[in-house]
């Protein structure tokens, strides 16, 4: 079981820059659960957002500059798009040179993970555990403070 853990943290961590670059992915719930399991020993940030809401924009620029502020292997951020489709995701990700990996997962993520509305952030603590759940925009200033406490507690 550890063996398949550190394989597919490796996975991950070699896939991760690659999806940075390379938006139009598309993901389903299991592959999202397996890189949440991946990432343990790091914060992970699910960010759900679609390129139709507005506070949505508003959040990336704060995310973007708090994925230069931790280190990779402190934290790890993930942006869903819940968008009516893959095409509008592309389309919309042209105008943001995202830093972290962003992904299409439509309504089947949504579902899966009870998102009502957007902006919906889920932040899972260093021992997989979720921190925080809450849809509404989230100022990166508060979002900074919650990742400080998460890295201080589980260190």
């Amino acid at each position: 079981m550890k063996k398949l853990a550190l394989l597919l943290a490796c996975v991950a961590l070699l896939l991760a820059p690659v999806a940075a670059r390379a938006q139009g992915q598309s993901i389903g719930t299991t592959p999202l659960l397996d890189l949440v399991a991946a990432a343990k020993g790091k914060v992970v940030v699910l960010n759900f957002f679609a390129s139709f809401c507005p506070p949505c924009r508003m959040e990336i620029p704060g995310l973007m500059k708090l994925r230069s502020q931790f280190s990779p292997d402190e934290v790890e951020i993930i942006g869903i798009s819940v968008d009516n489709t893959l095409t509008d995701m592309d389309e919309f990700a042209r105008n943001y040179d995202f830093n972290y990996p962003v992904y299409y997962g439509g309504e089947e993520l949504a579902y899966a993970f009870r998102v009502s509305a957007i902006p919906h952030n889920v932040v899972y603590d260093r021992r997989g555990r979720m921190a925080y759940n809450r849809a509404g925009y989230l100022a990166e200033e508060e979002l900074g403070t919650l990742l400080r406490d998460l890295l201080k507690c589980d260190s």
